[in-house]
């Protein structure tokens, strides 16, 4: 099986049902529509030139094009290559460089930057999406799909041709594609529908960026189950309420950012949410306040699952295990969870030896979802690859019930004075404030302590504190070693799309004249 043949075999059960739903675009096509506007352009595109093993670069907000370029390439052989709509013109050429890719499909809004990308980068087509134009050699997508056969593509394409390069956001250095098959997804899409329990009366809805493995992990187990699947463009907080409630939602995969910004929203008792079945969370913590006013408001079971770009979910907090932390252990609402079905997680030290219970050491996974490896880089994919586990570059601490605990990156560990420490142990006291939203520390150079801490805040609406408070707080909560030294207060924190905290970006200003960055 294929990700092109999962399409297939839904259209055949359900040809007349509602796949798509583009909010943005006001467009409803069904299963059998999008099936058929998937085959034209995969004759499109193999009528260009582009076939088998090629890479084509996409650079889309969320929308119904994107569905369909990512099954029409599945059903072809050709590998999707992803692209942030929030990189910069360096950054995207890199990528395009890198990938090798040969097509560039890309929506009007974003031609300035895709022009500016593509200097230096001989014979890359380009396909304009949903936007007249009179650019001189790109191609129209929709003229493309009219003048195209809907035939089935012949193409036979194996589970473990690559389908897609997925390129890290680039937290701790220049991204590194990571190459996922037709089968490492088709894995992750079904734990996805195990652990969700995703079925075909489910309302999805998609809000994550589908260039992600949040978003596009939302995706395929729906299309897979044959839901109805309702598209935001992007994210906007009342939006989101708005369209949970008048498509009646049953299911959806915000990031813990999107939550929190969805329970600042003024009236919040206005939304019925009576469809709501779950919310599943992940990619960056939420605090427990937090997630204890999400269930008050959604009314609804929550699920957090816990991976990486190179593999997910590897681990999951189900909703038993919130209600039961909820009654009996709070402190259970701060797990990543236990290991999926069929996975293996272990918490190791630097030998690769198995520690104590209670011990900090490296998250390592083996599950049938983990990448092949990055895209040009063996020496990066022996690193993170061996003996078939995944180095997750996580420090995690495993509990007698074989629930662990994320401790930290293993690259953002702190070291002042000598002393070993991680930053989200500091996060979390600091986010107990009722006052604060959300903080992220970092270390900055120090000449007699090596690196001090530096915390950065975000606060609630309406609400504040001084530097002196915030320190205070944690050298009356924790080792006097660990408090910040200093406290900047900023409107948001820089984020991947996942909802990953690029900490890079704050240390930058501090560690550019180091020569070093830790």
């Amino acid at each position: 099986m294929n990700i092109g043949q999962t399409l297939i075999s839904t259209c055949l059960r359900y040809p007349k049902k509602i796949a798509i739903i583009d909010t943005a675009q006001n467009i409803k096509m069904t299963y059998m529509q999008l099936n058929e506007r998937v085959n034209r352009l995969g004759n499109a595109l193999e009528a260009m030139g582009i076939g088998r093993g090629d890479r084509i670069a996409i650079l889309l907000k969320n929308c119904f094009q994107y569905i369909e370029i990512s099954y029409a390439a599945a059903k072809i052989g050709v590998i999707v290559v992803p692209l942030n709509f929030r990189l910069n013109d360096k950054e995207i050429h890199f990528i395009l460089k890198d990938s090798g890719s040969k097509l560039f499909l890309v929506s009007a809004e974003y031609m300035d930057v895709a022009e500016k990308s593509l200097n230096n980068t001989d014979g890359i087509k380009t396909i304009l999406i949903n936007e007249e134009n009179n650019f001189d050699n790109i191609h129209k997508y929709e003229e493309l799909i009219r003048n195209a056969s809907s035939a089935e593509p012949r193409v036979k394409i194996n589970e473990n041709e690559f389908f897609g390069i997925m390129y890290t956001s680039g937290t701790t250095g220049l991204p590194k594609g990571v190459i996922h098959t037709h089968r490492s997804l088709l894995e992750i899409a079904t734990r996805f529908i195990i652990e969700c329990k995703i079925h075909d009366n489910d309302n999805t809805l998609i809000v994550s960026p589908l260039f992600h493995l949040s978003g596009f992990g939302t995706l395929l187990p729906s299309i897979i189950m044959g839901t109805k699947i309702t598209i935001m463009r992007t994210y906007e907080p009342e939006m989101f309420l708005k369209t949970i409630q008048d498509f009646e939602i049953t299911f959806s995969l915000p990031v813990p950012t999107m939550i929190n910004k969805a329970l600042d929203v003024e009236n919040l008792n206005k939304f019925n949410f009576t469809n709501l079945r779950l919310l599943m969370y992940g990619g960056s913590s939420i605090s427990a306040q937090a997630l204890t006013k999400a269930i008050e408001v959604f009314q609804c079971d929550f699920l957090q699952g816990y991976g990486l770009t190179e593999g997910t979910p590897l681990l999951t907090l189900s909703p038993k295990d919130h209600d039961y932390a909820f009654k009996h252990d709070n402190k259970l609402l701060e797990a990543a969870g236990r290991s999926v079905i069929l996975g293996e997680v272990k918490v190791v030290n630097d030998n690769g030896d198995e520690v104590a219970v209670g011990e900090p050491g490296e998250i390592i996974a083996q599950t049938p979802q983990i990448m092949q490896g990055y895209w040009n880089r063996d020496e990066e994919t022996q690193k993170t690859l061996k003996n078939n586990w995944l180095y997750t570059g996580d420090v995690g601490i495993r509990d007698e019930h074989e629930y662990i605990y994320i401790v930290d990156r293993k690259k953002d560990m702190i070291i002042s004075g000598g002393e070993n420490i991680y930053p989200a142990e500091v996060e979390k006291i600091i986010e107990r404030l009722p006052e604060i939203l959300e903080t992220a520390v970092i270390g900055v150079p120090d000449k007699e302590w090596g690196e001090q801490l530096k915390a950065f805040v975000v606060f609630k609406k309406g609400k504040t504190l001084t530097q002196k408070e915030i320190i205070e707080y944690c050298k009356n909560n924790l080792a006097s070693y660990k408090k910040p030294s200093s406290v900047e207060f900023i409107s948001e924190l820089p984020r991947n799309a996942g909802g990953k905290i690029l900490k890079n970006k704050l240390r930058e200003p501090y560690w550019e004249k180091e020569g070093r960055q830790v």
